[in-house]
């Protein structure tokens, strides 16, 4: 047998990089999730809110609240975009996000913009179908 002392010790750091690794991109990919996550939920409540009120930058100002409130640890908060407008008997908000540089420099890779859409139908349209061209109540 030849001298051996040194390959259990090369061995486990050469497993020791390889199980960072995969840890680092859990790490990443759930932090990921979790701004993508909360971007969904403010798109969705930005456009219910113009929905039921109409009032379009109480809903814009809804969506940045709870950003900055909920997700400044994943987010950057000074690159946040909520946008709202009426399309035909909808209410359709996008709100656009950037991941926390500092959760990115733990990483090799650059995690992309996060852009997310959702859209409600107008209160007054289901209350009042026959107030639009083609009305039918639902």
């Amino acid at each position: 047998m030849k001298n051996e002392k040194g390959q259990v010790l090369i061995e486990f750091v050469l497993c020791l990089i390889i199980l960072a690794s995969f840890i680092f991109g859990i790490i990443g990919v759930t932090t990921w999730g979790v701004a993508s996550h909360f971007a969904q939920e403010v798109a969705h409540e930005s456009a219910r809110k113009y929905a039921v009120t109409y009032d379009k930058s109480e809903a814009e100002k809804l969506g940045e609240t709870y950003l900055k409130r909920w997700a400044y640890i994943f987010i950057d908060t000074s690159q946040v975009d909520v946008t709202v407008k009426a399309q035909g008997t909808k209410a359709v908000s996008s709100v656009t996000v950037r991941p926390k540089e500092s959760m990115q420099i733990l990483f090799v890779f650059t995690m992309p913009e996060i852009n997310k859409t959702s859209e409600a139908t107008f209160e007054h349209y289901i209350r009042n179908p026959n107030d639009y061209e083609g009305g039918v109540g639902i």
